[in-house]
């Protein structure tokens, strides 16, 4: 519930339609009703507030300064509510810390208020307002942005496992394409190992031919999955060729197997159609230029394809040079081989094959080498090489200059723009240390990497809507989902999250130095650092500090999530220190397109009030003040319990979570949901998770001890048990309120005597088998002080409880001093007990061996006489026991 200034603020808002309401009584007075339950609802939340605050003004002996009742500040003036959302008293929180009074002031967005009032009169979806009809199309056309649904078994063209495949592919080619002029020059004979090899390429590439018509096909720049699309696209482009290959390759291999020496230089004579697999290589190197790689990644893979071109072109020139020499025409009978025939017949296949290399190298690079051609053929084949060295080491030369020309011309704009910036701050007189950090920091961003926002990129204007609405998406929706709010939204209504992602969210880069915010500023904007390193900074003159505090915030980090649900006023800044990216939702597009999607309205609205009422809670001693960085550890007990029970009914449908949650279990868990016991959320993997919310207390007394429950006395049975004192928190309940129920209903006799220390929060996460899925348990543990020393006119020592060994000798005692029978809220009476850490640690870890032990001794101590009355929280007695 919002404060009384809210609700009052809301109810003149609703005047304004006066006319309008009048013309129906019934809604008029279920407004009035809910208007007044959820102001007693508040009035009482604010009265437990007081109630805490007045103790910590007690112990630091002041009084509760400017914190009035609540009925008072429901009586508070206009003028003075006017002045309560100023940022001018926001600014001066830490000044005046008697106040008290900060952050409970803190109001809900008007937005928000006014949605909930209309809300209580009818439940129905909302009004259509202004531009609502346009953030419909857009989550309509989102709809139709992903409507081509894969048929079974069709793949991405562009996924991991597609692209890992056509890089195999690359490979065999490029072995084929190196092997076939070697065994034509040569004359080799495909058989044993590379036989074996040639068979399993082809099986490679008649797999290949089958996985065409299983993946996903671009048709004007559109994706398709389905196979008759695909198999037309075929048809028209690429299916004769692979065909004619496929065949080649087996008739070629069939040959090689079972034919003749002559048939089988047929067959050799047959692959050279394998070169049309170049072409091949040339598409799926193409697909290199989509994807997502830097400058500088493409200019290496630039720069290698070069490489790999010439010294394939060097391979096949080779070869070819080899056949000429060895059975090329000639008109005088002489070959460039003769001269070598000697050391040809000695050395072997590598001396021959490194000798025609050695010629090719020398006249492409215009170096020359010891070979002499003897006939017409090899001197007009020695020209034409030339000429291709001529042509492609010049065409080399000029894109290298280029390329130099460019770089100097962006380093003269550069070197220009800082001469300009240089006499601008001469002729302003700029103090010397000023001007330095100036052109230093200019310096500094001018050679750093140059990040492009999508509304500097011309390009993406020639995209249709549907593709570039797709890609907006597909930049913006993984930063949403760490959160778990909109991990939600996409379990509900996944159209709601893409009309989020288009009309209410935006990403920037930041540079070093830059700030994201200043404290005292008017923020509407929750901030999400995606990378990066900032600093959070924390004055006393803006938050409730005593001294400047710094922090820092590292990437995948939520900010200022406040702004989204309260009139947030930011109480320090903060300043980035690396490059970074940052995302920012804006609170007044979400709360428009909320009011338009009924699917997330309820659930938004109800973690809304309860983020709001946990953020008005959080105060010390039993929390820390909120900051920008306040962000809930959990939202499961932010929701309301019917969202996550249509979450468990529905979750069943799909597919990655069928097998992990039977139908028993899943009745098990709503149960459990209808009875509060638990929450449920949807992690980053999209995985049901059952949350249980704990609030425990650890209550030191001043020699060390510990409060330790020892076990319980119910219809006369004890039932023993280690832990510390704690309990499940309430959904929506704050872990100070917690805590604070805990003291009133289970130790209301030492809750005076209890001082508040700090909060820590733990985790931990099991599988539980009972509900098929993710348990993780969130412990609030609460550091307390307890000073007082017990005295109880009930008091007495009990002599006999020493338990023994079997040789009689004592061994691993535990002293359990001052043992208490404490009768709870739920009428259970309740065995307490004061631990040292080390003994508490021995009993948990060895609780079956001292359970025996315990009982035993509980049973005496309960049998000696001792009772309870029947008021609440009484004390029955306090004995000293030792167990082994």
């Amino acid at each position: 519930a919002s404060n009384d200034i809210d609700m009052r603020v809301g109810t003149s808002r609703g005047s304004a339609h006066a006319p309008k309401i009048s013309q129906n009584t019934k809604r008029v007075d279920a407004m009035d009703e809910l208007l007044r339950q959820v102001a007693e609802e508040h009035a009482a939340s604010r009265q437990e507030v007081l109630l805490l605050r007045q103790q910590l003004a007690a112990a630091k002996g002041h009084g509760v300064g400017m914190c009035a009742s609540p009925t008072a500040e429901g009586t508070m003036s206009d003028t003075e509510t006017d002045l309560a959302v100023k940022p001018s008293r926001m600014t001066s929180v830490g000044r005046n810390k008697d106040s008290l009074v900060w952050p409970m002031d803190l109001l809900v967005r008007d937005i928000l208020q006014a949605e909930t009032s209309g809300d209580a009169m009818e439940h129905k979806a909302p009004r259509t307002l202004p531009g609502s009809r346009e953030r419909n199309s857009l989550r309509n056309s989102t709809g139709k942005a992903s409507s081509e649904q894969r048929q079974s078994w069709v793949f991405h063209p562009d996924s991991k496992r597609i692209i890992l495949f056509d890089l195999v592919g690359v490979l065999l080619a490029a072995y084929e394409v190196a092997l076939v002029p070697v065994v034509l020059a040569w004359k080799l004979e495909l058989s044993g190992v590379r036989l074996a090899v040639s068979w399993a390429t082809f099986s490679f590439w008649l797999f290949d031919f089958i996985l065409t018509f299983n993946k996903g096909t671009y048709v004007g720049g559109q994706l398709f999955f389905r196979r008759s699309v695909i198999a037309v696209q075929y048809f028209k482009q690429w299916f004769a060729i692979d065909l004619l290959l496929l065949l080649v390759d087996l008739t070629a291999n069939v040959l090689d197997s079972t034919g003749t020496p002559g048939i089988r230089v047929f067959a050799s004579a047959c692959r050279t159609l394998k070169f049309v697999r170049v072409v091949r290589v040339v598409r799926i190197m193409q697909k290199l230029l989509f994807w997502s790689i830097g400058v500088v990644a493409r200019l290496a893979i630039q720069a290698t394809l070069i490489a790999l071109c010439a010294a394939m072109a060097c391979h096949i020139i080779c070869c070819g040079w080899w056949a000429i020499g060895v059975r090329g025409p000639s008109e005088s009978g002489h070959r460039w081989t003769d001269n070598y025939r000697d050391e040809f017949s000695v050395q072997g296949f590598a001396y021959e094959y490194t000798t025609c290399l050695h010629w090719v190298v020398g006249h492409l690079t215009l170096a020359g080498t010891d070979i002499a051609v003897r006939n017409y053929t090899e001197r007009v084949v020695a020209i034409i090489v030339l000429v291709v060295a001529l042509v492609a080491g010049s065409t080399l030369i000029s894109l290298m200059s280029a390329g130099i020309l460019d770089m100097r011309r962006s380093r003269q704009s550069k070197d220009s723009s800082r001469l300009r910036l240089r006499e601008f701050l001469r002729q302003e007189s700029v103090p010397v240390g000023l001007a330095a950090e100036v052109q230093r920091q200019v310096h500094e961003r001018d050679e750093g990497v140059i990040h492009y926002h999508e509304d500097h990129v011309d390009a993406l204007e020639r995209l249709s809507r549907t593709t570039r609405i797709k890609l907006i998406c597909a930049i913006r929706m993984p930063a949403l989902l760490t959160h778990d709010l909109w991990r939600m939204w996409c379990n509900i209504d996944v159209g709601s999250l893409r009309a989020l992602c288009l009309c209410a969210v935006d990403f920037r880069y930041v540079m070093s130095e830059d700030d994201l915010f200043l404290a005292g500023e008017t923020f509407s904007e929750a901030l999400y650092i995606a990378d990066g390193q900032c600093v959070y900074q924390q004055t006393p003159s803006t938050s409730m500090v005593d001294d400047v505090v710094s922090s820092s915030v590292e990437g995948d980090t939520w900010v200022c999530e406040a702004a989204l649900w309260s009139m947030w006023i930011t109480v320090g800044s903060m300043t980035a220190v690396t490059r970074g990216k940052v995302f920012s939702i804006r609170a007044a597009d979400v709360w428009r397109l909320v009011k338009d999607s009924p699917s997330v309205l309820r659930m938004t609205q109800t973690y809304a009030h309860n983020f709001h009422k946990r953020l008005t809670m959080a105060l010390p001693p039993l929390e820390d003040y909120p900051t920008d960085m306040y962000t809930p550890r959990s939202i499961a007990d932010l929701l309301s319990s019917k969202v996550e029970i249509e979450l468990v009914t529905s979750s069943r449908k799909k597919m990655n979570r069928s097998s992990c949650m039977d139908a028993a279990q899943e009745q098990a868990l709503i149960r459990e949901l209808e009875e509060g016991k638990c929450c449920v959320q949807v992690d980053k993997f999209d995985r049901l998770v059952r949350t249980v919310l704990l609030a425990v207390l650890v209550l030191v007394r001043s020699d060390g001890r510990r409060l330790v429950e020892l076990g319980r006395l119910e219809a006369g049975v004890v039932t023993p048990g280690c832990k510390l004192p704690g309990t499940k928190r309430r959904r929506g309940e704050a872990p100070a309120l917690a805590i604070r129920r805990l003291l009133h209903e289970d130790l209301f006799d030492l809750a005076p005597r209890v001082c508040m220390a700090d909060v820590r929060s733990e985790t931990q996460q099991t599988t539980s088998s009972k509900y098929g899925c993710q348990t993780v348990y969130h412990k609030a543990v609460q550091e307390a002080t307890f000073e007082a020393a017990l005295d109880f006119c009930d008091a007495f020592k009990v002599t006999d409880l020493l338990d023994t060994g079997a040789e009689g000798v004592l061994r691993n005692a535990v002293k359990f001093q001052d043992v208490l029978l404490v009768k709870n809220g739920l009428g259970v009476q309740v065995f307490y007990g004061w631990l040292t850490r080390d003994e508490f640690n021995i009993v948990r870890l060895r609780e079956e061996d001292f359970k025996a032990s315990l009982k035993a001794a509980l049973e005496k101590f309960s049998s000696a006489g001792v009772s309870l009355g029947e008021t609440e929280g009484s004390f029955a007695g306090v004995v000293n026991m030792c167990l082994v």
